[in-house]
This record gives C-alpha cells, structure tokens and sequence, in this order.
C-alpha cells in the first residue's frame, strides 16, 4: 500500500465502535442474554435458528449477537413475530433482514413491522411489505 487512507479505513474503526455500544445499550444480546429474556433453553434457541424465528449477527469479531427486539417486545405477539422472521429467512444477509424489520417504511404509515404487528389491518400490510421484500431478495 501507498500510505493513503481510503474511506473503509476511515469507516471500519467508527462501525466496531458503534457495534460496541450496541451491545452495551442492549440492543443485541449474547446467546444467554437472549435465552434469559425469553425464557427458552439453548436448545430451544437452535430450533428457532434452524426454523428462522431468531437470527444473529456477527456484530464484534467473530461473536454472534441476537437482536434484543427479537427476545422483548411488549405488546407484540410473538407467533406474528416469527412467522415474519420465517418469511425473511430467505434473505440471506442477516442485518437487511434485522432492516425488514426495524426500519420505517413509507407503505407502512412510516411504521416499521415492528411497531405494526399488534394492529390488525397494520400486520396485514406489515406481512405484505416483508413478502414483498422477500421477492425482491430471492
């Protein structure tokens, strides 16, 4: 190399920082943390991963995190929730499929699934949107 910085260097050391803290906030769990929260067994947690109700990201080095969303949702029926998470599945980078599911989105009222799967018209549309962005991934 020649010495110069490129935009990846500058960015890399920023996003392992923020993955940090992160984890720190809560907002990924460690494997026991998650099991914890939900009140499932380890071996409960594979067959969720192997069906596709939870997923992790490798989030600091080689270590896999849970999204905190997915173990602690108040108002949220959890068979919705998987039965979404089975749907994204198919997509196979774990954070767009963390996206599908956190972010805001226009066709959703600027809801996210998240927040729309304890309303019934809004769970239609939020199973729609997360159907939709399947096909578009597959």
């Amino acid at each position: 190399m020649d010495g110069t910085l490129t935009i990846a260097d500058d960015v890399a050391p920023k996003a392992n920082r923020w993955r940090r803290l992160a984890v720190r906030r809560g907002e990924f769990l460690s494997a026991d943390a998650f099991c914890r929260r939900r009140a499932i067994s380890p071996a409960e947690l594979q067959r969720l991963e192997r069906r596709g109700d939870a997923f992790s990201l490798e989030i600091i080095a080689h270590k896999r995190y849970y999204p905190a969303v997915l173990a602690s949702v108040r108002g949220v029926r959890r068979l919705r929730l998987d039965r979404l998470c089975r749907l994204l599945k198919s997509i196979p980078e774990e954070s767009m499929r963390l996206d599908a599911l956190t972010a805001a989105r226009i066709p959703l009222g600027n809801r996210s699934v998240m927040r729309s799967l304890s309303m019934g018209v809004a769970y239609r549309r939020a199973r729609w949107f997360v159907e939709a962005t399947v096909r578009e991934y597959t």
